[in-house]
Parts: C-alpha cells; structure tokens; sequence
C-alpha cells in the first residue's frame, strides 16, 4: 500500500495516508491516533501540510468543501510537505501522485 499525494482543485496538497503506512509514521512519533478536527480515533488519515493537520475523511471533506488557496501559505505548506516526504523516505513508505477535484 503507499500513501497518495493529491493537489485539490483549491490548489492545496493533501496526503492520504492508509491504515497500514500510519502505524509506521506513528511509531515515528509523526502522527497520533485522532483526527485534529473532531478528535475521533481514525485509521486512515488525510494529512493536510497547509495546516500541518492529519483529519478523518468526514473532516477532510467538509473542509475540501469550504477551503480557500491562499498563496500567502504557500511557503507553510511546503515547509510541511518536505517533512512528510522526508520521513516517508526514512521510513521506506512508498507514494504515488494523483490528482482530484
């Protein structure tokens, strides 16, 4: 399984991250177990660099529909990008690239 890297259609870039590549980025101490916007327990997890926020797909959803690019934020999210991707590589965690809308 490997984690797929999206750019919506606001611009952002989201990664999803399955169940089985989260434990290993867990016992990293990346991520915890709770969606940073509900707080519910969750196992796969959208991983939103602009806000540096892993979500539920409930979560994740509601705030694809209402998020706005800001290009002003463009500098955080990649800062947050470069770590993700980072520990991916530490971690031999595979990615592909996708696009949605």
């Amino acid at each position: 399984m490997s984690i797929r890297k999206m750019k919506i259609q606001q611009g952002y870039i989201v990664y999803q991250i399955p169940a089985e590549e989260i434990v290993k980025l867990r016992e990293a101490d990346c991520f915890g177990n709770l969606c940073d916007s509900c707080n519910q327990t969750i196992e796969d997890t959208y991983y939103i660099p602009v806000l540096n926020w892993g979500m539920c797909k409930k979560c994740f959803d509601e705030w694809k529909e209402t998020a706005i690019f800001y290009k002003e934020d463009t500098d955080f999210e990649e800062l947050n990008i470069h770590w993700i991707e980072k520990w991916c590589d530490r971690l031999n965690i595979s990615m592909t690239n996708t696009t949605f809308h």
